[in-house]
């Protein structure tokens, strides 16, 4: 669903990383740029039924596309 590249809308005003502002919004604003303070951060909803298990893996890289970032 949403991220944002700006480690000041992450954590927040007069938030800490203890409690950061981005887990309580909805989204993100999905902004980037070398403006900001660069940070990664993405929000998604996954749901768990009781008693089970799941696994997410998220794969990170820097290419002209995903094919190159791959090969990087």
């Amino acid at each position: 669903s949403s991220f944002t590249g700006d480690r000041s809308e992450f954590i927040g005003r007069n938030r800490s990383l203890a409690s950061p502002a981005a887990m309580d919004r909805v989204s993100l604003s999905g902004q980037v740029g070398a403006v900001y303070d660069p940070c990664l951060a993405m929000q998604m909803t996954c749901e768990v039924a009781p008693g089970a298990t799941k696994e997410l893996a998220f794969v990170f890289g820097a290419g002209r596309d995903s094919q190159d970032a791959r090969k990087l």
